[in-house]
């Protein structure tokens, strides 16, 4: 804060000032139900006017109207630009409640330097004074979006009761300004305790300095006795999701801190004072002043317990699922009939001999037959497109590398709104089941001859059938 005994706004100051306007700098987004906020700065209340007041003047040369104005009203502290460029280079190194700009200055004016102004910050107050004033640029001033328009009309120089209207134009202004962002910081307040997610704050050193209603559901404790505790207190027994302890400088608030970012979604498993134990979603952004020094970090905290235990359950049924295609040589694929496109499993990737992942289209994999069976292969796929027949057939394939197989494949339709929007299928390699079976058939034929042979031959034969019967 400037003290009240501060004569000028200079540079270190300008730094050094908390922000009176911060509830203007609320960056707000909402991922589902959780609110982050990445900065956030409180105001004060402005139930009365401003005390003292912070002014940057822009001139096209010189700096009467800021020494006149700090003369003649204590409240005024003001910093003088000779120029536009100097003006935003001070706008963007401190703060101000007000930019007072001439109308003529040199390579811009005050309707070009107020656009540049807005780039920076779109609810400063800005006030266009000028001693040449007409109605056009009034209009051009408000169309810009101008705060105030101040003329010193012909006065020059101006008479005491035009710096009194426009100490009055500035005051009012700012008072506002700062009126509006209590108001928003007000709302800001509101939803933070009433959202339906759990948001806490906690201070630079770590302490629980904020908690809405839901942190007593998540959490498991009274907001009350959550105020003062340190977000790595031994109670938490804070682990990561397979149990390990989680390192101080890994948890949430000490990445924030550290690295002065916004996180997303880190999970990690905590334990209320019931022993209970939870696995939770953290998002949080820090909340700096104008210096860029921490003034506490905001998290939006989402108990996820039983939809972490839902996707563990599912992922151990998709591994046991896995080894059991592997035992068998069975894949699966699916086709999204409008999208054209084709997925397959890891284990109808090894079946064709292809690399995984790699992208393969449905003419490419109907292309993999025998050319014999191609034909059945592509009567099959039709019909269960056009017609709904799902299928089970055997047939032969080539493989990438050349390898001959036999394989299994069926496919069944999945509709919506009465036609099939996909296909869902098995293949699985009975290479060597079938090798077995065409054997087998051999040697049956073998010994069906023995019947069909002529006495003399038997003994040529007869090694077969002790083969067939072994």
């Amino acid at each position: 804060m400037i003290e009240a005994s501060a004569v000028i706004c200079p540079l270190d100051a300008v730094r050094d000032s908390p922000n009176r306007r911060g509830a203007g700098l609320v960056d707000r987004y909402v991922r589902g139900n959780l609110i982050s906020y990445r900065h956030m700065i409180p105001v004060m209340s402005m139930s009365t006017p401003p005390a003292e007041i912070c002014v940057l003047s822009v001139t096209g040369g010189g700096g009467a109207v800021g020494d006149t104005l700090e003369d003649r009203f204590d409240r005024f502290t003001v910093a003088t630009a000779t120029s536009a460029a100097e003006g935003l280079d001070w706008l963007q190194a401190g703060a101000f409640d007000c930019v007072l700009s001439e109308y003529e200055m040199a390579r811009t004016d005050g309707i070009g330097f107020l656009q540049a102004v807005r780039k920076i910050d779109t609810e400063l107050p800005f006030i266009l004074h000028t001693d040449s004033g007409s109605e056009k640029i009034a209009s051009e001033a408000i169309s810009a979006g101008v705060t105030d328009y101040v003329q010193t009309e012909g006065q020059d120089p101006p008479e005491s009761e035009h710096w009194d209207r426009l100490a009055d134009r500035i005051t009012h202004a700012v008072s506002t300004q700062q009126t509006a962002a209590d108001r928003s910081q007000q709302r800001l307040e509101q939803t933070l305790k009433t959202v339906p997610a759990c948001i806490v704050q906690l201070g630079p050193d770590g302490e629980f300095t904020f908690a809405n209603e839901r942190a007593t559901e998540v959490l498991g404790i009274d907001r009350s006795e959550l105020i003062g505790r340190t977000y790595n207190g031994p109670n938490w027994a804070i682990t990561d999701t397979a149990g390990n302890p989680i390192p101080d400088e890994e948890l949430p608030f000490q990445q924030v801190r550290e690295t002065g970012e916004p996180i997303e979604d880190v999970r990690h498993t905590i334990t209320l004072p019931d022993g209970t134990e939870k696995v939770i979603s953290v998002n949080g952004a820090p909340l700096e002043d104008d210096t860029g020094a921490l003034r506490s970090v905001l998290f939006a905290i989402t108990d996820i317990t039983g939809r972490y235990e839902r996707q563990q359950t599912l992922e151990r049924q998709n591994d046991v699922s896995k080894k059991a295609q592997a035992v068998a040589d069975v894949g699966a694929w699916e086709y999204d009939v409008a999208a054209d496109s084709l997925h397959w499993s890891e284990q109808v990737y090894e079946i064709h001999d292809i690399d995984q992942g790699a992208d393969v289209q449905l003419a490419d994999a109907i292309e993999f037959y025998h050319p014999e069976d191609r034909v059945t292969i592509q009567e099959a796929l039709t019909a269960v497109i056009e017609a709904g027949e799902p299928y089970e057939t055997e047939a032969r394939l080539i493989t990438a590398e050349g390898a001959e197989r036999w394989v299994r494949t069926s496919a069944d339709p999945q509709t919506e709104n009465g036609s099939v929007a996909r296909l869902r299928g098995t293949i699985q390699d009975i290479t060597a089941s079938k090798t077995r079976e065409q054997q087998l058939q051999r040697q049956r034929d073998r010994y069906q001859s023995l019947f069909e042979t002529p006495a003399d031959h038997l003994g040529e034969d007869f090694s077969a059938a002790a083969e067939y019967v072994a």
